[in-house]
């Protein structure tokens, strides 16, 4: 897969993805739109370590093992066609949930000044750190999303919005490739996020495609390693490699800066 064909695909999901919102407005849920939060994007910096929030502790559960989420980081390739800091929110809002759990769809849609595969891919992989906001504890694992409110966040009104800025500010952080971004939140009806599972999947397996791609050009299969998980695999020749062939990339990288 070329940086052509990644374009094409990645501009046909972002159409699929804008048609299911197109077809929310024109159905019972609400779509509203807010703009990232300066503020909420400076605490999200501040707060550094891990957020932890107990079941004892939680007013709402969003996606997590209970009602399910999908969860999506789409790289396209201009800026143009984003509204950077833009937040949008299909369905009720954090503070208007009456549930203790919902289904959720997350999804990111940036662009980047520097598009090559590697960093197409580092964009592509992002994952939200364990510690974002007080009382807003999260569980990234690339394509599901865990969040849990605490008792006191929720009545202090914590908002889409706030953890939209929230995870905005710290992905232009983590990765300062990215020049233009916005974020899709999908919450409460499982009909309504199941229907951003077609251009969720098809984006993630042209994601995977890339990087057997990039590690093919470094010489590495890793389609070849057929193992359920690394524990239950006895040859560590193939990981081993892969880890040498990243610390060596790594390394050049960080000369070229």
């Amino acid at each position: 897969m070329g940086d052509k064909n990644m374009e094409f695909d990645s501009r046909q999901v972002l159409r699929e993805i804008q048609a299911v919102i197109a077809d929310s407005e024109s159905d019972v849920h609400r779509v509203r739109q807010f703009s990232a939060s300066p503020q909420a994007a400076a605490d999200a910096e501040k707060l550094k370590q891990s957020v932890i929030v107990l079941k004892s502790e939680t007013q709402l559960e969003l996606g997590g093992p209970v009602k399910g989420s999908s969860k999506l980081v789409l790289c396209v390739d201009s800026p143009a066609i984003i509204q950077d800091g833009e937040i949008s929110v299909i369905g009720p809002d954090i503070f208007e949930s009456t549930e203790s759990s919902v289904s959720l769809a997350q999804l990111i849609v940036a662009s980047l000044s520097e598009n090559d595969p590697a960093t197409v891919l580092k964009l592509a992989q992002y994952a939200s750190p364990p510690g974002l906001l007080d009382g807003c504890m999260v569980r990234d694992n690339g394509d599901k999303i865990w969040y849990r409110i605490s008792k006191t966040a929720y009545s202090q009104g914590i908002s889409f919005q706030k953890i939209g800025s929230a995870v905005l500010g710290q992905l232009k952080r983590d990765i300062p490739a990215v020049n233009s971004a916005c974020m899709i939140f999908a919450v409460s009806d499982p009909k309504l996020t199941d229907r951003f599972s077609v251009p969720v999947f098809s984006a993630h397996k042209a994601y995977k495609e890339l990087k057997r791609e990039i590690w093919q050009t470094r010489g590495v299969d890793i389609t070849a390693c057929s193992a359920s998980h690394c524990g239950a695999c006895k040859s560590h020749d193939l990981c081993d490699k892969v880890r040498d062939i990243e610390k060596d990339y790594r390394k050049e990288v960080k000369q070229n800066v």
